[in-house]
């Protein structure tokens, strides 16, 4: 990289950083607000209606939001032609999701009230889908800076939309109206600030088309097969027990995924340049992929470890103590995603073209994860769907390490597992002692803050930012 690059690279993981830093304080406030102000039942209708909303919203991806971020970032040239007519198979897939979705809720057993408000809800798979075009078109053309504006917006218009909950009493169909106004919103703004910059027109090259959904399969496989070892325990759950129950198991999952937040931003940050660099030298991939790997167990586990021993106390201050019933779950979902993202070789296998491998992967832990909790949730509730969840990422991980030691790509290091020792060891202490508590939480962002120091800063061996950069 010369020195232009690189200062554009720095400028746009900046701007992308805080785009997608906005976009899960948002989505956690969303879940946080509504949790404290429908109650657990309530919640558990919202985010069961959402969670089969995204596997149809995946659906009519078709993973070409992958494919196209890929490609795009490849040949810009092909941004008109590629986004008219993604655009145009996106509004038919919508149209064709919206209506699967609507008849499976119909004839899956649900109560009347859910149904209503699945046909409610389902009128913003569109604005979502569209939306996130927009922005995957921001983002391959590098203009992270517009994606930033367009977070900021988002900000505002949900930030509205939170405040209205909040301070006035709001049934849960009104929610589910304010949100799809909220996403309709999002998407027109998207839609006047990209039309600037480029020609939308609805087109239809059956070439292109032919070319997008053919290579698109992998990643659409692939996507559909992580949502269900990810999600189908929350449909399974709605069905062997109580809407109560889906709502404390939401809460639980909400605060995992905000736990490894950091990680995964940095992660969908760097998706485009790994598989730029792995492409370019494998050699210089590699070395990417060791610091990615680092980089990620440094932002995820201290929180995570946080997040499973402090479990009741994150709950009682998050949601409240009706939540508490959660506990357990989320200290099983805790250690399932501190093995998934030690390092997170599920992101970076596709980073690299090897998205064949992955679906294969994601395919067994999906099969395997339905099997378990179809076994376990009917005896043991929540705890069960956890367990299974926690089962599906343990063997995930077993999986990856076979898979990284055939490829001779780097995967755990001595660092990582003394980093892993020094960090438990202190979170046991914190837990069982009182006394030990705010000195030990010092010590313990100490640690924490060496450790990055010695994965990323250690090559600026000039204080230059630049002479790092270059290596790669």
């Amino acid at each position: 990289m010369d020195r232009i690059e690189v200062v554009r690279f720095i400028k746009n993981f900046i701007y992308l950083l805080l785009s997608q830093l906005i976009s899960y304080v948002l989505n956690f406030f969303i879940a946080l607000i509504i949790a404290k102000k429908v109650g657990p039942t309530h919640f558990g209708e919202f985010f069961l209606i959402a969670t089969i909303q995204n596997f149809f919203i995946l659906i009519a991806d078709f993973g070409i939001n992958t494919l196209y971020l890929r490609d795009i970032s490849k040949k810009g040239e092909l941004l008109n032609t590629y986004l008219n007519n993604v655009l145009s198979i996106k509004l038919l897939l919508f149209i064709i999701a919206y209506i699967f979705m609507q008849t499976f809720v119909s004839i899956s057993g649900y109560s009347e009230h859910i149904i209503r408000l699945s046909f409610i809800f389902g009128l913003s798979m569109l604005p979502i889908g569209i939306t996130n075009l927009f922005i995957f078109s921001f983002r391959a053309t590098g203009r992270m800076d517009i994606e930033l504006l367009v977070s900021f917006f988002n900000l505002l218009f949900t930030g509205i939309f939170l405040f209205y909950i909040y301070f006035f009493e709001v049934k849960i169909d009104k929610v589910i109206m304010l949100w799809v106004l909220n996403n309709s919103i999002l998407m027109s703004f998207c839609f006047f600030v990209l039309k600037k910059t480029s020609q939308i027109k609805l087109k239809f090259q059956s070439n292109i088309w032919k070319n997008l959904l053919l290579e698109s399969k992998y990643f659409l496989l692939y996507t559909l097969t992580s949502w269900i070892y990810v999600q189908i325990d929350t449909i399974i759950l709605s069905h062997y027990t109580s809407i109560d129950s889906v709502g404390l198991y939401q809460a639980a999952i909400k605060i995992t995924v905000v736990s490894v937040f950091l990680g995964d931003v940095m992660l969908n940050n760097l998706f485009p340049f790994i598989s730029a660099k792995f492409l370019e030298s494998p050699e210089k991939g590699k070395y990417i992929i060791r610091k990615v790997s680092d980089i990620t167990i440094a932002l995820v586990w201290p929180i995570l470890l946080m997040v499973i021993f402090f479990s009741k106390e994150t709950l009682s201050i998050v949601y409240g103590k009706e939540y508490l019933g959660a506990s357990t779950a989320l200290i099983l979902l805790g250690i399932g995603y501190l093995f998934y993202y030690g390092p997170p070789y599920g992101i970076i296998l596709p980073a690299i073209g090897y998205q064949r491998i992955n679906f294969h992967i994601a395919f067994g832990a999906a099969a395997t994860n339905v099997v378990i909790n179809l076994i376990l949730i009917p005896k043991f509730g929540i705890i069960g769907a956890a367990i299974a969840t926690m089962l599906t990422y343990v063997g995930m991980k077993c999986a990856y390490f076979i898979v990284f030691a055939k490829l001779q790509l780097p995967f755990f290091s001595a660092k990582n597992i003394v980093f892993f020792i020094i960090i438990l060891s202190n979170v046991i202490i914190m837990n069982i002692s009182d006394n030990y508590y705010s000195i030990g939480l010092l010590i313990y962002i100490l640690i924490v803050i060496c450790y990055i120091y010695n994965v990323l800063l250690k090559d600026f061996r000039d204080s230059s930012m630049y002479s790092f950069l270059r290596k790669i």
